[in-house]
C-alpha cells in the first residue's frame, strides 16, 4: 500500500510558502507562530501525528521565509532598489547566463551578491540579485564587479533586486577549484560538440548537462509543442538515468549494497555540480538522497515519501521555490508516475502487453499531471505529448548517460569521448527528429483558454476522462478495440499530415519560409537556384526550407542587416551549398555578429559587397535586382537594412528588411519618381509587421500579395493589427507566417497563385 503520510506535510508546506513569500517579513513571522500554536495544541490534544507534523513543518517553512525576508530587507539593497539608484556591486555568479525573447533580448544571470556601493556609502548584502546587459560571457563562479542602476523585484520573486548594467561588467576573479573544474568540463563538451549540425551541437549539451544555449529556436518551438523540453531541463528523469547506470556499474563489480548507495549519493552530487542547482535538479538530487538513505538503512525507499520529504526539506530551505513553475511542473510529474502510472499501466494491460502499457502509463501520467500547470504558461494544449514522450523515450538513456560520459572525458581524452559523444548525437537525433515530425502534425498544438479558469477546466476535463478510463468493463472486445483506438491515433494524423496541400507549387517563383520569428525569402533564379533574401534565426529553419525548394546554388544571398533573427541561420545555410555572391548592410553592428557573418561568406567562397559601396542593379540568374536602400547615413542596424526589388517572371518582390518609419519614408521619397518599383506585386513587409508602418511608403504601393514573416506566439505582438489593416486596405491579400505557414507564389500568364496552409492550398 502506498504510504501517504509525507504529503499532506508538503501540500502544507508549499501552500504556505506560496502564500508568505510575497509579504514583509514581519507577516511571515506572524503566521509562523499563528501555525506553530495550532501544531502545538493539535499535538496536546492527540490529533494524529500526520496532522500536527504537517502544520509544524509549515510553521517551520514560514518561519524560515521571515528570517530570509528579514536579512533581504537588512542592509543598504532594499532602500537602494527602492530608489532606483546607480550602484557598483560585487559579488559571485550563480549560474548560466540566459536570453529569451528573441532577437534583442537583454541577457541575464543571477549575482550572489555580498557588497555594494551607492549613494556615497558602501555595505555588505547577502542577497541574489538579477543582473541583466551584456552579462553573456561570465562563467559561473567568476567574482564579478557590476555597475548600472537598482529596481525592486517584484514581491514573491527569488532575487531580492534587479541591476540594469551601464557598463560591461568585470571579472574581479576567474571561477576557482570546483567551479573552474565545472566549467573546464562544460567548456569542453560544448567544443567538442561545435562542429555537429545544428539540432545535435544544441541537443547533445541539453540533453546531457541541461545546456540549452545552443539548441535552434525551431527545435526549441517543437519540442515545446509536444512536451519533449523536459529532455533538457535537467529533472529527476536525468538523475533516474545516471542511477541505473550507476547501479548497473555497482552490480557489474559485485559491489555490496552500501557501496553502491554511497557510489550513487557520489554521482548524484556531482551531476548536481555539473549541471548547476536549478529548482528541479535540486528537487531531483534530494529525493535521490532520500531513497539512498533508505538503501543504506536497509530498507528500499518509496517514490511517494521520497518526494513528500525533497518536497519539505526544500521548501524550508529555499520557500521562494514553491513560485518556480519548473518546481511545480517537477513535483507534479514525479508524484503522477509515482501515484497513477501504476494504476493505468494495470488498467491497460488488459489490452496491451504489460512493457507496453507501462510505457505508455508513464508520459500520460506525467502529462496529465502537468497539462493544467503548462497551460498557466502557454495557454494550448498538446495532444501528440504522449506519444511524442513515448517514441523519444528509448534514446533518453543513451544520449544522458554517453553525452555524461563524453563531458567528463572530453578535457582530458578528447579521443575518447568523441565517439561517446557520437553516440549521444545519435540519440539526439532521434530526439530531433521525433519532436519535429510530430510537431508537424496537424493539430499538434491546440490553443487552450489561459489563466486560472483554463488550468482548471483542464484539470476536471483529464479527471473526467481519467474517471472514465478507469473503470472496470467487462467486454470481449476491449482488447481488440483499444488496439484499434491506438492504431487510429497514430495512423489518422499521420495520413492527415500526408494528404494535405504540399505548399510547393510546380513552377514556384517566390516563397517567404516560415522560420519562426525571423526572416527568409527566397526567390528562384534557375534550377536549383535562388536569390536569397535573409537566413533566418539560428538553427536550420532556413536550410530546411532551401532543401525542400531544392536550392542547392544561391546566386545571390541579401542579408538586410545582422541582427541574429536574419543571420542566424547563416552556417546551416551555407554547408553544402555554393553562394556565387552576397550583398550585405553597410552598417556593421552588431558588431560581433557582422563580423561573423562576413568572415563565413568569405569562408564559403562568396564576393562579399556592401549596399551603397558596389553596383545597384546586376543579374543573379534569372532575377534582375536592385537596390533601393538603406537611406545614406543610418546609424541604427534597422534603418540601415538594404532594401532591394527583386524581378522575376513577371513577379515584382519589394523587400524591405525591417526598416523603421525614417528609412521608409526616404524610401517613399525615393520611390514617388519610379513607378515600377511602385508597382510591385508582392512586398515582404518591414521588421515582421510591427506597429511602425510609414503610411506615406504603404499609400504609394498596391501589392497583390503582403508577406509577414512573424513567429508564432512572439512577445512583440507582431503582426500588429494595424500594419495588416493598412496593406488590407491598399487591396493585399496579407499572409503571415506564424498563422498560414510557408507561403508559396507561382506566375501563370500574368495572374499569382498563392499557396498556403491557411487558404487551404
Amino acid at each position: 500500500m502506498t504510504d501517504l503520510r509525507l504529503v499532506p506535510a508538503g501540500l502544507l508546506v508549499w501552500l504556505a510558502c506560496v502564500l508568505v513569500v510575497g509579504v514583509t517579513s514581519a507577516a511571515a513571522a506572524g503566521v509562523a507562530a499563528a501555525l506553530a500554536v495550532v501544531a502545538a495544541a493539535a499535538a496536546l490534544r492527540g490529533a494524529p501525528p500526520t496532522a500536527w507534523l504537517a502544520v509544524a513543518a509549515a510553521a517551520l517553512a514560514c518561519g524560515s521565509c521571515a528570517l530570509q525576508l528579514h536579512q533581504r530587507a537588512s542592509g543598504p539593497l532594499a532602500p537602494l532598489a527602492a530608489d532606483r539608484a546607480a550602484v557598483t556591486l560585487e559579488g559571485v555568479v550563480r549560474g548560466e547566463p540566459a536570453c529569451t525573447g528573441g532577437a534583442g533580448c537583454r541577457p541575464r544571470v543571477v549575482v550572489a551578491a555580498d557588497a555594494v556601493v551607492g549613494r556615497g556609502g558602501r555595505g555588505e548584502v547577502a542577497a541574489r540579485v538579477l543582473a541583466t546587459g551584456p552579462v553573456e560571457y561570465l562563467a559561473h563562479g567568476a567574482r564579478v564587479r557590476l555597475v548600472g542602476r537598482l529596481a525592486p523585484a517584484d514581491p514573491g520573486d527569488d532575487v531580492a533586486a534587479v541591476l540594469r548594467l551601464v557598463a560591461p561588467p568585470a571579472v574581479v576573479r576567474p571561477p576557482a577549484g570546483v567551479d573552474a573544474a565545472v566549467g573546464r568540463v562544460r567548456g569542453a563538451l560544448l567544443a567538442a560538440t561545435d562542429a555537429m549540425p545544428p539540432d545535435l551541437r544544441g541537443l547533445v549539451p541539453g540533453a546531457a548537462i541541461g545546456d540549452t544555449s545552443r539548441i535552434p529556436p525551431d527545435l526549441d518551438r517543437a519540442m515545446r509543442d509536444v512536451s519533449l523540453t523536459h529532455i533538457t531541463a535537467v529533472s529527476g528523469s536525468h538523475f533516474a538515468v545516471l542511477a541505473t547506470a550507476v547501479a548497473a556499474l555497482g552490480s557489474a563489480l559485485a559491489l555490496p549494497r552500501l557501496a553502491r548507495a554511497l557510489l550513487t549519493a557520489v554521482a548524484t552530487a556531482g551531476f548536481v555540480l555539473l549541471v548547476h542547482p536549478q529548482p528541479s535538479v535540486v528537487r531531483a538530487a534530494v529525493m535521490g538522497a532520500v531513497a539512498v538513505a533508505g538503501v543504506v538503512a536497509g530498507r528500499p525507499a518509496r517514490s511517494v515519501p521520497a518526494l513528500g520529504a525533497a518536497v519539505t526539506g526544500l521548501l524550508v530551505l529555499d520557500p521562494w521555490l514553491a513560485r518556480s513553475y519548473g518546481f511545480v511542473l517537477s513535483v507534479a510529474a514525479t508524484a503522477a508516475i509515482a501515484l497513477l502510472a501504476p494504476v493505468l499501466a494495470a488498467r491497460l494491460q488488459v489490452v496491451l502487453p504489460r512493457w507496453l502499457a507501462l510505457a505508455v502509463a508513464v508520459p500520460a501520467a506525467a502529462q496529465a499531471a502537468c497539462g493544467p500547470v503548462i497551460v498557466l504558461l502557454e495557454p494550448a494544449v498538446s495532444p501528440y505529448a504522449v506519444l511524442a514522450n513515448l517514441l523519444a523515450a528509448p534514446a533518453l538513456f543513451p544520449a544522458t548517460v554517453l553525452g555524461v560520459a563524453g563531458a567528463l572525458l572530453a578535457p582530458w581524452l578528447p579521443g575518447v569521448a568523441a565517439p561517446l559523444l557520437d553516440g549521444g548525437a545519435a540519440a539526439c537525433w532521434w530526439i530531433a527528429t521525433v519532436a519535429r515530425v510530430t510537431a508537424d502534425l496537424p493539430g499538434a498544438r491546440v490553443p487552450w483558454p489561459g489563466g486560472a479558469g483554463g488550468a482548471s477546466l483542464l484539470a476536471l476535463a483529464t479527471a473526467a476522462g481519467l474517471a472514465l478510463a478507469l473503470r472496470r468493463r467487462r467486454r470481449p472486445l476491449a482488447r481488440p478495440v483499444v488496439a484499434l483506438a491506438l492504431a487510429l491515433a497514430v495512423a489518422v494524423p499521420v495520413l492527415r499530415w500526408a494528404a494535405q496541400p504540399r505548399w510547393v507549387p510546380d513552377g514556384w517563383r517566390v516563397v517567404q519560409c516560415d522560420v519562426g520569428q525571423g526572416d527568409t525569402l527566397v526567390v528562384r533564379s534557375g534550377e536549383g537556384a535562388a536569390v536569397v533574401v535573409d537566413v533566418g534565426p539560428p538553427g536550420r529553419a532556413a536550410d530546411a526550407c532551401l532543401r525542400r525548394l531544392g536550392v542547392r546554388r544561391i546566386d545571390l544571398l541579401v542579408l538586410t542587416h545582422f541582427h541574429a533573427d536574419h543571420v542566424g541561420g547563416l552556417p546551416a545555410v551555407l554547408a553544402g551549398r555554393e553562394v556565387a555572391a552576397a550583398l550585405v548592410s553597410p552598417l556593421a553592428e552588431p558588431a560581433g555578429q557582422a563580423r561573423e557573418a562576413r568572415a563565413a561568406l568569405v569562408a564559403a567562397g562568396a564576393t562579399v559587397s556592401a549596399a551603397g559601396e558596389g553596383a545597384a542593379r546586376g543579374q543573379a540568374g534569372e532575377v534582375a535586382w536592385r537596390v533601393l536602400g538603406p537611406p545614406p547615413g543610418a546609424v541604427e542596424p534597422n534603418d540601415a537594412s538594404v532594401v532591394v526589388l527583386l524581378a522575376v517572371d513577371g513577379v515584382t518582390v519589394l523587400a524591405l528588411g525591417d526598416a523603421e518609419i525614417a528609412a521608409q519614408d526616404a524610401l517613399a521619397a525615393r520611390l514617388a519618381g519610379d513607378p515600377r518599383a511602385r508597382s510591385a506585386t508582392v512586398v515582404k513587409v518591414a521588421h515582421h509587421g510591427s506597429a511602425t508602418q510609414s503610411r506615406r511608403l504603404a499609400g504609394l504601393l498596391a501589392p497583390a500579395v503582403a508577406l509577414v514573416p512573424v513567429g508564432r506566439d512572439n512577445e512583440y505582438g507582431h503582426p500588429a493589427p494595424a500594419t495588416v489593416d493598412l496593406y488590407r486596405d491598399r487591396g493585399a491579400l496579407v499572409l503571415a507566417t506564424d498563422t498560414c505557414g510557408p507561403v508559396a507564389i507561382a506566375a501563370d500568364d500574368g495572374a499569382l497563385e498563392v499557396t498556403a496552409r491557411c487558404l487551404g492550398r
